[in-house]
């Protein structure tokens, strides 16, 4: 019964809410332009994949100078 859905017991199914996202992008910026991008990536737990601060300064591990190139 793939692709169909059956009642079972008058339950109805549950469908997923799908909430509208806020675009993300400027409509004015032209993204196939050459530029600097900020680039936020959130990780499990809030692990420091790039390295830490240290004395108010990034200290970047080796995939932390990778990055930066």
């Amino acid at each position: 019964m793939i692709g169909q859905t059956r009642l079972q017991n008058n339950i109805e199914p549950v469908k997923p809410i799908i909430s509208k996202r806020k675009p993300l992008r400027y409509k004015e910026n032209d993204y196939s332009l050459e530029g600097s991008y900020l680039v936020t990536i959130c990780t499990k737990e809030h692990q420091m994949l790039f390295g830490g601060i240290v004395n108010g300064e990034m200290n970047c591990n080796r995939t932390g100078k990778i990055a930066e190139q």
